[in-house]
């Protein structure tokens, strides 16, 4: 993981919760390594997204064939896992 990048999401997050700002799920874009293989794939999801906001699934674009949402992109909120039974 970029140090950048990931200090900006922690940034992000301490903004949210000082703000009192609560979501159930925080999106991430991410890079894609498989073992063994030198291409990386970049998966961006600002055109289905919006960017930098809160919103709700009625605000969510159509993704695009091979554009997917995977666990590596989502952070929950901790309260939604437990009240889950996760």
């Amino acid at each position: 993981m970029d140090p950048r990048a990931y200090l900006k999401i922690l940034e992000t997050l301490q903004e949210l919760e000082s703000k009192g700002q609560e979501m159930d799920v925080f999106v991430t874009n991410f890079v894609y390594e498989k073992e063994g293989q030198s291409r990386k794939k970049s998966m961006s999801y600002e055109s289905v997204l919006p960017v930098r906001q809160i919103f709700g699934w009625d605000q969510v674009g159509n993704f695009s064939k091979g554009q997917y949402i995977m666990m590596h992109s989502l952070i929950y909120r901790t309260a939604l896992l437990r009240a889950s039974q996760f």
